[in-house]
């Protein structure tokens, strides 16, 4: 006959384990770690977003300028003071049309394009009805400065205007160098609701920053 011998049950002593009062300890520590890294990731994220949008502005700002080099020192216009990134071949009155190939965008043809530098990534991220960056096609993420001469007086629109016809300007010392206006040229579109409306509010310290660089900055 075989006798089958159990081995006893290791008996756990007492204790050892989590009460219910350490385990919600815990959790509310690690609930107030959360907390505090949450906005600091919010925080890295609108950084990032900002960086972009003054790469993006100063990467326009060179290809105003190679145009110009090219055009004997002509601005591109006449144009509408909204900037769209979307153009195609019957785009002329736009401000990407002109500045598209300096941007190792494709040239305007028969198949509407859209300039993804030529968007702002905190309107992209916040404007209402936005999925993706398809859906930027005819829309304004950039207004132009319709004055570039602060004094007072008439107004100086250096890209022109295309109703009343008005030619874009040739540079010239008058106006101090061209920096300057290709600096103040481009301004983030703002919505209704005031500075504390949410859109605005993501979107104003990148507005700022890209004011503070300057687009042509050597």
């Amino acid at each position: 006959m075989i006798t089958i011998k159990r081995r006893p049950q290791p008996q756990i002593p007492k204790g050892v384990g989590f009460t219910l009062v350490e385990l919600l300890v815990v959790i509310a520590v690690i609930a107030i770690l959360v907390a505090m890294l949450l906005p600091a990731m919010a925080r890295a994220k609108q950084k990032a977003g900002q960086i972009t949008c003054i790469s993006n502005l100063k990467q326009i700002g060179h290809a105003l300028q190679m145009y110009v080099d090219d055009e004997h020192d002509i601005l591109p216009g006449p144009v509408w003071n909204g900037m769209q990134a979307s153009y195609d071949e019957n785009s002329s009155e736009e401000l990407i049309y002109y500045v598209a190939p300096y941007l190792a965008a494709p040239r305007a043809s028969d198949q509407e394009s859209i300039a993804q530098i030529a968007v702002c990534p905190g309107y992209l991220h916040c404007a209402p009805g936005l999925n993706g960056i398809g859906d930027m096609e005819g829309r304004i993420c950039y207004l132009l400065n319709p004055d570039a001469d602060p004094k007072p007086g008439p107004l100086v629109s250096p890209f022109g205007y295309p109703s009343p016809i008005q030619q874009p300007l040739k540079y010239s010392p008058k106006y101090s160098r061209l920096l300057t206006w290709i600096k103040s040229t481009l301004r983030i579109r703002r919505y209704p609701g005031g500075p504390t409306s949410p859109t605005n509010r993501s979107m104003a310290a990148c507005a700022t920053n890209c004011f503070l660089i300057g687009m042509c900055k050597q």
